[in-house]
């Protein structure tokens, strides 16, 4: 029986044992490697254990406090990838390199013939006596061409595999140096006085942080899966990775003291706007995911619900009022399919914009300013229904509103479109639009002549008055 001697060596812990153990499954070239060590050797755990010592011996180093935030968060979010696909590219590269000495080995005139005659007993029962000497000959020569064939291919689609790993470590190399170069500065900045460049250097490393790795585009392309950020979140991720990059720099723009500083009140009030998105999300988060889930289960056979309601497609009804009600995901958010109908039916009722005089009696003049009338209804759903209003009656209150009073103020308060419009053709407009809506499937009448001049006169008076009044 084997004897088993126990020894326990002081200098070398369980950690350290490990961490050799991984080392051999890479190539000679990666384990030697400065890079590569640096971020095998990235240790949060002990990173913060330093951090906390260092913070405890001197306390009124606010920005070193707060660079230091800056850093490891950000080292923790992007050193996971860099130690996964260091393996990953490790391994395919020396998996290869074994493949092709194992190749080159087999590939041997020796090895080749011996093989050769191995498998030559498997023919042997299949020829009389007379053939096998003649028989066993060309099977040796035809087996050792086949067998060198396969050799050989297998060979270059491992060269080729240690090519394309050969590149990717550039490409990682190439990263984690430029990540590494930004934390060395950021560290010789530190020890420097207070200054206004340690803020562009902080800035600039925490948005490079997370900006997508090209490395890792490419080898998810190529079918390697990576774990996601731990700090990612389903719901707003915009505004948490927000969070994440302001707390560190609000804690470091508090250690410079001037509150005054233009920079400082910039940030304070982008500060507040993330604050506020992230209240939203917090209210309406998970009732957001779980309506879109719905919807996206709904639709998943790629149906589009609102393609009928396109410009001048079928008019507005209640059916489409309670699909944007349906789809819309509360805190002001909307589904994937609302917020692209919304950019179709988008209508500019600026009073900048310049109306041109055109033929009305043109069909396709007329059917241009019919589209904007359509967008202009379709755009004010879902809108609120009054009491006792039906909804003809809320489809012609919208359409009086929302276009034929938006397009009056384009044409009295623009100076150029004064100069030509005048009431008579606007009245024309009005009644020509009314039409090519009601032949498109709408219900709606034209109002009556006393009633736009009646708003005619109100925006070339200087009274104040209120669309109710009209």
């Amino acid at each position: 029986m084997p004897e088993i001697f126990h020894h326990q060596d002081s200098n070398v812990s369980l950690r350290k044992a490990l961490s050799q153990s991984r080392l051999e499954l890479l190539p000679e070239e990666i384990r030697d490697d400065d890079l590569a060590r640096w971020v095998m050797d990235f240790d949060d755990l002990r990173s913060r254990e330093s951090y906390d010592r260092s913070s405890r011996e001197d306390s009124d180093n606010h920005v070193t406090w707060a660079l230091d935030l800056v850093v490891i968060g950000a080292l923790q979010r992007q050193i996971p990838f860099y130690f996964a696909a260091l393996f990953q590219v490790g391994r395919q590269w020396k998996v290869s390199e074994s493949a092709i000495a194992s190749v080159e080995s087999a590939s041997s005139l020796e090895n080749l013939g011996t093989s050769a005659r191995l498998n030559r007993r498997l023919i042997v029962g299949l020829a009389d006596e007379r053939n096998v000497e003649e028989l066993n000959e060309r099977w040796d020569r035809d087996a050792m061409e086949a067998l060198s064939s396969i050799l050989r291919s297998a060979g270059e689609q491992h060269l080729n595999r240690v090519r394309e790993a050969r590149q990717w470590w550039t490409s990682w190399r190439e990263e984690v140096r430029s990540i590494r170069g930004q934390v060395d500065r950021l560290q010789e900045i530190a020890y420097r006085p207070p200054e206004r460049k340690l803020w562009r250097e902080v800035s600039r490393f925490l948005v490079t942080s997370y900006k997508p790795s090209p490395l890792r585009q490419t080898l998810e392309a190529s079918g390697m899966r990576f774990a996601q950020d731990l700090t990612s979140s389903p719901g707003l991720p915009w505004a948490n990775s927000s969070l994440e990059v302001l707390t560190p720099l609000l804690f470091l723009g508090m250690s410079f003291g001037d509150f005054h500083d233009p920079f400082i009140e910039h940030f304070f009030f982008e500060w507040r706007h993330i604050l506020h998105d992230l209240r939203h999300e917090v209210e309406n988060g998970e009732s957001r995911r779980i309506a879109l889930e719905r919807l996206v289960r709904k639709y998943s056979q790629g149906e589009d619900p609102f393609a009928p309601y396109l410009p001048l497609g079928k008019p507005a009804s209640e059916a489409l009022r309670n699909l944007v009600l349906e789809h819309s995901l509360g805190g002001g958010q909307n589904s994937p399919w609302l917020a692209t109908w919304r950019r179709c039916v988008e209508f500019n009722s600026s009073t900048a914009l310049r109306v041109p005089i055109k033929n009305l009696r043109d069909r396709d003049n007329v059917a241009a300013f019919a589209r904007g009338a359509d967008c202009a209804i379709k755009e004010s759903l879902p809108d609120e229904i009054r009491p006792g209003e039906t909804w003809e009656d809320f489809v012609q209150r919208l359409f009086e509103v929302r276009w034929i009073l938006t397009t009056a103020r384009q044409l009295v308060q623009n100076e150029a479109n004064a100069k030509s419009w005048r009431l008579e053709t606007f009245a024309t407009l009005v009644a020509a639009v009314a039409s090519a809506l009601n032949v498109a499937g709408y219900r709606l009448d034209t109002p009556e002549q006393h009633r736009l001049q009646e708003l005619w006169d109100r925006l070339h008076g200087e009274s104040p008055w209120s669309v109710n009044e009209w």
